[in-house]
């Protein structure tokens, strides 16, 4: 199953190299936050307004890992695509948890693990911005939409310990695929070891990657 975060992690390492040598679409997810809604890196800080959280799977089977997907720009799923981004997205964060992959067969069966407290991060996790290329593009509403493929990409390197999500609150309402959270996260570069934290106050939307 092609999953868009299984994409951003093959597009990662291309970038890196190159360094070193049914349907939903969803308006700006923030409101009015306390938090920042960004992370910051090496000096910058990137605006994240807006937050999904991606489940894999559908009908009576879905995986129990999931992504908390940060972004400047709108995402949207279908039963076609997938989930993908909007192509003017310039920047993103993507919180990967590892719940060991067992199959659940409800998408409250996935939601039922995501309380307050702190979640380890799992090594699927990233930041990027800056993004240049773009694969899998197609239009909806006049919008363009794809998956990025040429970033400047920060990946989570294992070997640093406390790489994890602290969740503040949550709400999660998933008949009407919405939530509200406020949390901060942390997480250590696979390249320079330098961190990166981020903030988020305000509402999600729950999106739905059955392909």
């Amino acid at each position: 199953m092609k999953t868009v975060k299984t994409i951003l992690k093959a597009a990662l390492l291309i970038t890196l190299l190159s360094f070193a040598s049914c349907s939903s679409d969803d308006d700006d997810q923030g409101g009015n936050p306390v938090k920042s809604n960004s992370y910051k890196v090496d000096g910058g800080e990137y605006a994240t307004p807006n937050l999904y959280l991606i489940i894999d799977g559908s009908g009576t089977n879905y995986d129990s890992d999931y992504t908390f997907m940060f972004t400047d720009k709108i995402m949207r799923e279908d039963a076609t695509n997938g989930v993908s981004m909007s192509t003017d997205t310039n920047q993103f964060s993507s919180l990967s948890f590892d719940n060991g992959g067992a199959s659940v067969s409800s998408i409250t069966a996935v939601t039922n693990q995501i309380t307050v407290g702190s979640h380890p991060l799992d090594d699927d996790t990233e930041a990027g911005f800056n993004i240049s290329n773009w694969n899998d593009t197609y239009m909806y509403n006049s919008q363009q939409f794809g998956v990025p493929v040429g970033y400047v990409g920060y990946d989570l390197e294992s070997s640093f310990s406390g790489a994890h999500l602290n969740i503040e609150s949550i709400t999660i309402d998933v008949a009407a695929r919405t939530g509200t959270i406020n949390c901060t996260y942390v997480f250590y570069s696979y390249s320079t070891g330098v961190p990166i934290n981020g903030e988020y106050e305000g509402t999600f939307t729950i999106l739905n990657d059955s392909i």
